[in-house]
């Protein structure tokens, strides 16, 4: 499962042998392998290359950094690697595959008909419940026929 990496001290960041390695400006040297991260947030001041900011963004691994007072002060997000383009050339083969299409149909169906029922549910459970509530008032409440 990936996780976010905050760095809350100063260093330097690169790669080393396919993994990150963080070192301190005290020596300190700690290695993280980039499977594990979904994000970096640096929080200190810190020193990197062009060959870390590469590798990260083989991986798609985007870097927030944020000031001395911890405010944001950019991003640096990789290349996506589905431009709008190569993108919408997908969405037209699937529209003109009569297979293809029908599949993506039968989903959207399927998804609709699973919230409608989910929907149905939680309102037939509602029901059951206010219900119960208003049977419980009448009791309570009820006057004897004169």
């Amino acid at each position: 499962m990936k996780q976010s990496l905050y760095i809350y001290n100063n260093g330097d960041l690169k790669r080393k042998d396919n993994t990150l390695q963080f070192t301190t400006y005290e020596g300190e040297k700690r290695d993280i392998p980039i499977e594990r991260i979904s994000d970096i947030y640096v929080m200190s001041e810190m020193t990197f290359n062009t060959a870390f900011i590469n590798y990260v963004s083989q991986y798609g691994i985007p870097i927030h950094f944020f000031n001395y007072y911890n405010f944001y002060s950019g991003s640096y997000y990789p290349r996506e690697n589905l431009l709008a383009g190569q993108l919408l050339v997908k969405q037209v083969s699937h529209y003109t595959d009569y297979k293809k299409r029908m599949i993506l149909a039968q989903k959207f169906i399927e998804a609709a008909a699973d919230n409608i029922y989910r929907n149905m549910r939680y309102y037939v459970k509602m029901w059951k419940y206010i219900c119960n509530r208003w049977i419980c008032y009448e009791r309570r409440f009820q006057r004897p026929l004169q």
